[in-house]
């Protein structure tokens, strides 16, 4: 319906940004079904629907760009349906890029990391602290150079891909 709209409107569909996230996830073991079915409907459902629906229309040079974030990479402490969407986004990116890149579809994520906006304020209620923003990475630790580069070459994914064939 939403990738219809747009080729009446423009005519074609050149590129297409998933940018959808909802905060304040609990811990694995105090997630609810609901809140589960939640997250992955917004944060990973619609990104691969819009994906898969828009696909067929994209031609040679076309974008495909999937926000994640960096719990999706490395975790994060009270991530993880947030993490389990982040990183399956991730995957399917990583899918597209091997599977269209060849076709000329480029296919990227961007995964940025803890952003302060009204959705996550809460969570720094007592001020941003060192001690309470290593609480939000992967056993408290800052992410790793490693980490860092796997994020580079994941931007490459789809240039690599395209290559190969």
């Amino acid at each position: 319906m939403i990738v219809d709209a747009a080729i009446a409107r423009c005519g074609r569909i050149d590129a297409l940004v998933n940018n959808a996230g909802v905060g304040s996830p609990e811990p694995l073991d105090e997630t609810d079904d609901p809140t589960l079915d939640s997250f992955l409907d917004i944060m990973l459902v619609a990104p691969f629907r819009l994906c898969r629906d828009v696909i067929p229309h994209l031609k040679d040079s076309a974008r495909v760009v999937n926000v994640t974030s960096t719990f999706a990479h490395i975790g994060g402490w009270r991530g993880g349906c947030y993490s389990a969407a982040k990183g399956g986004l991730k995957s399917l990116t990583e899918h597209m890029a091997c599977e269209y890149g060849p076709g000329g579809i480029r296919s990227n994520c961007v995964a940025p990391g803890v952003t302060m906006t009204d959705m996550v304020a809460h969570r720094f209620e007592d001020g941003p602290s060192p001690d309470r923003a290593r609480k939000h990475r992967c056993g408290g630790h800052r992410a790793r150079r490693e980490a860092v580069s796997y994020r580079r070459k994941l931007f490459n994914t789809c240039t690599i891909a395209r290559h190969r064939w």
